[in-house]
């Protein structure tokens, strides 16, 4: 495929001088001139202004301090002297980003109390007075004109609605789009792949394992580590031991000795629940009514030997939940995640006991030092389509009026590509400055200037059915679920069909500009990820991966894989899941599907019957679906039958005596959702129904072993037997092992199971 050259947009038209305005450039020559400064820093922000002023209008302005002209300066004043008249404290952090511009007199004056809130002032004065807009790092589009004009009196104050603004996508990670859009991200450099947060942070997040090493503490000290179920485990630490404090307190001072500009510093939690049991834990979590009573009270701590630095801890899981007795120290930040929320409707239509929206306002009535983590997209699927546009300026009032003052937003931080990835980026980015604005009147405004007029009535219906059908089906939009999830909803066939339709039509539309063609086509990455997934999920049907009578792969899957990877690979992204799962891996995973999901064997479409149902919550496509042919899929929600703590034991009518020598059971290990490979798998053999003989088992090697999610099969070989119904029994492996860190039951995923 051939890469496109994304360039910056430059569209040529005349702006229309303001009646009576102040001229800064007058018919290509320059009106106005720049008081000189005798600060470097500030007076790079009068290049900054030059150098923008020069792509709008072909000419700059000269730095003649008081001599002649209309005056422009930049000036650094106390907050004080920037807030008067405003709601704003000066006391407030977002008063480092604000900043108030004023034209009185003939002359007009930039004000801040930083630099980088007179680089902010400069940006927004540009995008409104000169329209320029920056979608993208590589569309940044200026609108020539060769006369520039302002009103002759104006006082224009703006203050962000949050200090703290990262959308954590790719897009937020280039030096033009941060500055035009005014984040707090981070600039990714060549040399630093690994680029953090924001400099601001030392630490960021999960941090307890890197503050006290389980491979340097915890063969001689396991005490050191949670309880859990009466053992000690690695996943999390026991912050009730007083010798923990102080090990991740000396640790600590060498991380900010070794970084002493960074002032946040994440004292954490690792990313499971499981919380230490301890009967010291247990107490204070009892006492506090919450996990993060004991967590809060080992930050505290730490915060009040280093109170010259911000100490940040999460609120996250089994710690969202605000302790009752316990107050944060002025110096200790709570990080509070969104990540169970339901992302169809605002999180403040979800106000019962127990809802994110109850555990915010607990937080807030403690401290107004809170950084929301927000979550806006699909980590198990990025690529799948995730309308929630319409939720993301409700959440964002609710978080301001609850006195956040910090937001992440977590998206497609480390590639390009993704879903709709340069829309939300900047809807995000927009909405973290000022959440009143319509959300509506700036996803019209980014469509029409990103994808083209011509383009954008195709793709703007795109965007309101998708989620005008999300919310009729009144379905929940998680961040780990199948898109099989909303098979009936807005990912039906049905739907799917009309999103390529109007996507198409966008690309007809737009043939003549090979750039939107290109852009349309990214988007279009989403719909050809959600049909693939989506139409593994409906066997037997016209919208199957294969023909519902013979099961051939239908060859237009083929082509949708081969574009997907593709395109991918090219452009991105790099990983179609969180942490894994690259385009190449996909390809090869679905190649192997399309040739090994259907399977050919004895038992197929024959008569089963259940010593034990599956649970209700996992019945596949129903009770014939462990022979109807069909295997699993990567996903515990699609295709499989599962079992709590039971084993599951089926007798299988092959409809008349046969030889048989051989039983295959799919199974998957997913052991972070409690998913246990079984522990063995039993064959028996009948000639009546009734009197079974047992013909072999077959240990399961991988049972109880700690890995990442994978399906398998396992095989009973056995000298060749003649026999009319096969019983087989699939093992439970009972409760989960000691390393989980749960005292329950393991479940059990099985399918399919092939008889020879």
């Amino acid at each position: 495929m051939k890469r496109f050259l994304l360039v910056s947009i430059i569209t040529c038209l005349i702006l229309p001088a303001y009646s009576q305005g102040f001229d800064i450039v007058r018919n290509g020559k320059p009106v106005a001139v720049l008081d000189e400064v005798s600060h470097d820093s500030v007076n790079r922000v009068a290049d900054i202004f030059n150098y923008n002023l020069k792509e709008i209008t072909g000419t700059v302005l000269k730095k003649e301090g008081r001599k002649g002209g209309n005056h422009i300066s930049f000036n650094i004043i106390s907050p004080a002297e920037l807030v008067r008249g405003e709601k704003v404290s000066p006391e407030s952090e977002m008063v480092n980003d604000a900043f108030r511009i004023s034209n009185i007199h003939g002359f007009l004056s930039f004000n801040a109390t930083s630099v980088r809130g007179l680089e902010n002032a400069v940006y927004r004065f540009f995008e409104k007075y000169g329209n320029v807009r920056c979608y993208t790092h590589d569309a940044l589009v200026f609108l020539k004109t060769t006369t520039l004009s302002v009103p002759y009196t104006f006082d224009w104050f703006e203050s962000p609605a949050f200090s703290f603004r990262v959308p954590y996508y790719y897009e937020a990670t280039f030096a033009n789009y941060i500055n035009w859009n005014c984040l707090n991200s981070e600039l990714k450099t060549d040399n630093n792949p690994d680029w953090p947060v924001s400099r601001q942070w030392g630490l960021w997040v999960h941090t307890l394992h890197r503050l006290l090493p389980p491979e340097v503490w915890f063969d001689k000290h396991p005490e050191y580590y949670a309880l859990r179920s009466g053992v000690r485990t690695t996943d999390q630490v026991c912050l009730s031991n007083p010798e923990v404090l102080e090990i991740v307190y000396e640790n600590l001072k060498k991380e900010i000795a070794a970084n002493p500009k960074a002032k946040y510093w994440s004292v954490s939690q690792m990313d499971n629940y499981n919380f230490c049991e301890c009967d010291k834990c247990r107490k204070t979590d009892s006492i506090e009514g919450s996990h993060s009573g004991t967590m809060l009270r080992f930050v505290n701590e730490l915060a009040r030997r280093i109170p010259d630095k911000v100490i940040s801890t999460l609120a996250y899981q089994y710690t969202r939940s605000a302790p009752s007795i316990t107050l944060p120290l002025p110096n200790v930040n709570i990080m509070l995640c969104t990540i169970e929320c339901d992302r169809s409707k605002p999180i403040a239509h979800d106000t019962g006991p127990g809802s994110f929206y109850n555990d915010l306002q607990s937080w807030s009535a403690l401290t107004n030092n809170i950084l929301i983590w927000d979550y806006v997209i699909n980590f198990s699927h990025l690529l799948v389509p995730f309308p929630n546009f319409s939720v993301l300026a409700e959440n964002l009032k609710m978080f301001r009026d609850a006195g956040v003052t910090m937001m992440f937003e977590q998206g497609l931080r480390g590639c390009s590509g993704g879903e709709m990835n340069e829309l939300r980026t900047w809807l995000l980015a927009k909405l973290m400055w000022n959440p009143d604005q319509d959300t509506d009147s700036l996803i019209n405004e980014f469509v029409h200037g990103y994808y083209g007029e011509t383009a954008a009535p195709y793709i703007l219906e795109y965007i309101s059915k998708a989620e005008s059908e999300l919310h009729r089906s009144c379905k929940a939009l998680t961040l780990y679920e199948p898109p099989a999830t909303h098979a009936s909803g807005y990912l039906s066939p049905e739907n799917l069909r009309e999103y390529f339709r109007l996507l198409n039509a966008a690309k007809s539309a737009s043939a003549n500009n090979p750039i939107a063609v290109h852009r349309i086509d990214m988007a279009m990455q989403s719909i050809r990820y959600a049909w693939l997934e989506v139409s593994k999920s409906l066997p037997f049907t016209d919208d199957w991966l294969f023909t519902k009578d013979n099961r051939t792969l239908k060859n237009e899957n083929i082509v949708m894989l081969d574009e997907l990877t593709g395109t991918a690979t090219e452009f991105g992204p790099a990983l179609f899941h969180e942490t894994r799962l690259s385009p190449e891996e996909y390809r090869l995973i679905m190649g192997d599907y399309f040739k090994n999901g259907v399977v050919e064997h004895k038992a197929v479409n024959k008569s089963i019957t259940y010593s034990e149902l599956p649970d209700t919550k996992y019945t596949a496509n129903g009770m014939g679906s462990l022979v109807d042919g069909v295997r699993g899929t990567g996903a515990y929600q699609v295709l499989w039958q599962g079992w709590w703590g039971k084993d599951c034991e089926v007798i299988i009518d092959l409809g008349n005596v046969q030889q048989v020598s051989k039983v295959v059971v799919g199974y998957l290990d997913e052991n972070q959702s409690w998913i246990m490979g079984p522990e063995s798998v039993e064959v028996f053999s009948s000639d009546d129904g009734t009197t079974f003989t047992k013909v072999t088992e077959k240990p399961n090697p991988k049972g109880g072993l700690k890995s990442a999610a994978y399906t398998d099969r396992i095989t009973a070989e056995f000298n060749q037997i003649t026999s009319r119904y096969v019983k087989v029994k699939v093992n439970n492996f009972g409760k989960l092992p000691v390393w989980r860190g749960v005292d329950a039951d393991s479940w059990l995923f099985v399918d399919e199971i092939e008889v020879y």
